[in-house]
This record gives C-alpha cells, sequence and structure tokens, in this order.
C-alpha cells in the first residue's frame, strides 16, 4: 500500500497541480517572442497542491524507512556502482552551485534523489502498476471531460508554424500544448495493456485523438516510432531508446543555433555560454533566467527543450556521463517480456528527448513517476500482455485494469 500512495501521489502531482491552477488560479494565457501562447498562474493554488505532494512523499519515505528497520538485509548494497556514482556526483553539482538554487528546488531534488532510492531498492509491485493503468484512465476522463466543459481554456489558436489537423492546438487543463501530449504520451503504453480489449481500444483512439489535437510535433514523431519498435522484429531494440536519444538530445544541442527548431537554438546558445566556465558541475537552474535578466536573450525560456541541454546546463558533464552508464547498464535484455513492459512509459517519453525537457529531476515534473517506474524495473513479473487475469502465488490479481 505504501509504494502505491508513493507512486500515485508523484504520478498525480502535475495533473491536479495544472487542474487546480486552470479552474482555481485566475490564469490568463500569454504570448510570448515566438507567438506560443501560455497559460500563466496568478495565484498560488497550484503550490498548495505540491507542497501537499511533497508531504505525501515525504510521510510514504519515513514509514519505509521505519518499516525496514530490524529487518535483516542491507539496502545500500543492492545499489550499483553506477547508481551511488549517479546519486553522488548530482549531490556534488548542487553543492558546487548552492547559491543558484531555491529553497523550493532543493527540496524536489533531495526527495526525488530518495524516490531514486527507493525504487532502486524496493521491487514495483503488479498492485502498482495496476493502480497506475486505473490512474492513466481517470487521466484521460478527466481531460476529455475539461475539453468539453471550457473549451476556451483548452484550446488555443494555431501559430504560422504550428497546427493540428483540427485547426487548433489542444493543451486541455495544462498550460501548453507539448506538456498535454507529453503526459499522455507517458500514459499511451499504461492505456494500452487495459482489459478488455474493448476498452483498450477506445482509451488507445481518444488519447490518439487528443495527442493529435494538440499539434505537438515531437509527440507526433515519437508515438510513431514507439509504435514501429513495439512491433515483434524490432521489439528487443525498444530498450536501448532512453541512451539512444540521450545521444541524439546531445546532437541536437550541439548543432542548432539561432531560430532553429521555433527557436531552441536561442536557448542552446545561451546554455553552451554557460558551460564554458562550468563544464564539469554545470551552472545550476538559474542559466536561462540570468540570461533573460542580463539581456542577452529578449525572452524568459521556462526550460531547456531537451535532455542533454537540461543535464548539462544545470548539472554538467558528470551528471550527463552518470546518467548515459545508467541508461546503458538498464538496457540489458530483460528476464520476461512484463519485466520490460513496465518500463515503457518511461521508454515512450524518452523518445522526445531530442528537444523537450522530458526527464527532470524533481517529483513535481510530469513524468517523475516513469521514470521511477524504469529504475524499479527489478522484478520477475507475470506476461500481463499472454495472460492478464494470471495470479502470482505472492500477489493477487489486479482485476481487468
Amino acid at each position: 500500500m505504501n509504494q502505491r500512495v508513493l507512486l500515485l501521489a508523484i504520478f498525480w502531482a502535475a495533473p491536479v497541480q495544472n487542474f487546480v491552477s486552470a479552474v482555481l488560479g485566475s490564469s490568463v494565457r500569454e504570448r510570448d517572442v515566438f507567438g506560443q501562447y501560455v497559460w500563466v498562474e496568478k495565484g498560488d493554488y497550484s503550490r498548495w497542491v505540491e507542497y501537499l505532494v511533497f508531504s505525501v512523499v515525504l510521510l510514504c519515505l519515513v514509514i519505509w524507512v521505519f518499516q525496514s528497520k530490524g529487518k535483516k538485509r542491507n539496502p545500500l548494497g543492492r545499489f550499483k556502482t553506477h547508481e551511488v556514482f549517479l546519486g553522488f556526483a548530482i549531490l556534488t553539482s548542487v553543492l558546487v552551485n548552492i547559491t543558484s538554487w531555491s529553497v523550493q528546488d532543493l527540496l524536489r531534488l533531495t526527495l526525488f534523489l530518495f524516490c531514486c532510492g527507493y525504487f532502486l531498492v524496493e521491487k514495483i509491485t503488479l498492485e502498482t502498476i495496476a493502480a497506475l493503468k486505473v490512474s492513466s484512465v481517470i487521466l484521460l476522463i478527466s481531460i476529455c471531460t475539461f475539453v468539453v466543459a471550457r473549451p476556451f481554456y483548452s484550446q488555443g489558436p494555431c501559430r504560422p508554424d504550428k497546427c493540428s489537423p483540427f485547426g487548433m492546438l489542444l493543451n486541455g487543463y495544462f498550460p501548453h500544448e507539448n506538456f498535454l501530449a507529453l503526459v499522455l504520451l507517458a500514459s499511451f503504453p499504461l492505456l494500452s495493456s487495459i482489459q478488455p480489449r474493448r476498452w483498450r481500444y477506445l482509451a488507445q483512439a481518444a488519447c490518439g485523438v487528443l495527442i493529435l489535437a494538440s499539434g505537438a510535433r515531437t509527440v507526433y514523431l515519437a508515438i510513431v516510432i514507439f509504435l514501429i519498435i513495439m512491433l515483434p522484429p524490432l521489439k528487443n531494440l525498444a530498450r536501448f531508446a532512453p541512451i539512444t536519444m540521450l545521444l541524439v538530445s546531445l546532437i541536437v544541442f550541439s548543432t542548432a543555433r539561432g531560430y532553429d527548431l521555433s527557436g531552441r537554438g536561442l536557448v542552446y546558445e545561451v546554455l553552451a555560454k554557460s558551460l564554458e566556465n562550468n563544464w564539469l558541475f554545470g551552472a545550476g537552474p538559474t542559466a536561462l533566467s540570468q540570461a533573460y535578466q542580463n539581456g542577452q536573450i529578449v525572452f524568459l525560456a521556462y526550460h531547456e527543450h531537451g535532455i542533454a541541454p537540461y543535464l548539462l546546463g544545470r548539472f554538467g558533464v558528470l551528471i550527463f556521463f552518470g546518467f548515459a552508464l545508467l541508461f546503458i547498464f538498464k538496457s540489458k535484455k530483460p528476464s520476461s517480456t512484463s519485466d520490460f513492459s513496465i518500463t515503457l512509459p518511461f521508454v515512450a517519453t524518452a523518445l522526445t528527448f531530442a528537444s523537450e525537457t522530458t526527464l527532470q529531476l524533481n517529483i513535481s515534473g510530469a513524468f517523475a513517476w516513469a521514470f521511477l517506474v524504469y529504475l524499479g524495473n527489478k522484478s520477475d513479473f507475470l506476461d500481463e500482455a499472454a495472460s492478464p487475469y494470471k495470479r502470482s502465488p505472492a500477489s493477487p490479481s489486479p482485476g481487468t485494469m
């Protein structure tokens, strides 16, 4: 039960936070220099949701620590060398740039690292995966309901370079259409394994239509690639998606400049400049905001638009290398098909690494739960796709979801 509460709190953090902001936060639509419309909250309602998530996660971790006392095992002994290296590298990078980290950022990162430690030690249970499937269905229904109830908030006008086939950009109750599409992409593998089959097809169709209406081109491409690598002859290649896309993101970051990729090149220029004197440990989370304040760029970029610029800009080369090692070691062939299938949410979102900051090191990010499931892929699971109702001697059936 403790594991399900922990992971579901992280799963729902971003959706609930954005829903509260949309309904109660007096949000206004603002346009940036690239012509993108983003909903910006004028109140602090969503922040209180984040504090509540922090409290639930912290309580779950404390309960876990006390429950682990007296058990004849050494949790630290289950960490691999590359996992320990990555943890210490992140902490070192933060300490080097401690003045650029806010208290809230430090809290997010600290709890995220403790959650990573938990899921590196504890196995993901079948019941937890079942709970995530149910949550993915509820999330899909909530988005569809909001789109019908509040069409003014949930859709924006097309841009000169971007539009969906429906003549709009759908964002749901999220501040931006890309955010909506990325959340749905992370949930798509879970929706693709629910039972019975007719509900699975309905959920897949609804999710596909919403993604198509978002106009998020990166997610269009990601879901096409995902469906291709899920074909039986190519399925073994899927486990290499995280490390492959990490390297693709590095190439994009190294080559795109100026107004390339809808202005992302300007962001990359700022981050590359910040790395000149901080390449080992990064420049912390304030490089983009400082560039805006100093007049280096005429707009405030809210994130780094890619996993490589995010990791390198904030944490430096050591962290980038640490994640590369993690993805390489985690890409080994799983012991069973379902052992790999639970990592598919992260595999799907990893396909967007090239131009989106999909993996963020904080528990309020929309994709932290997918990464934690990926880390927790240590158990010998039943093949749910082949036998969804089969029971394990140690685990009751999760039902039809």
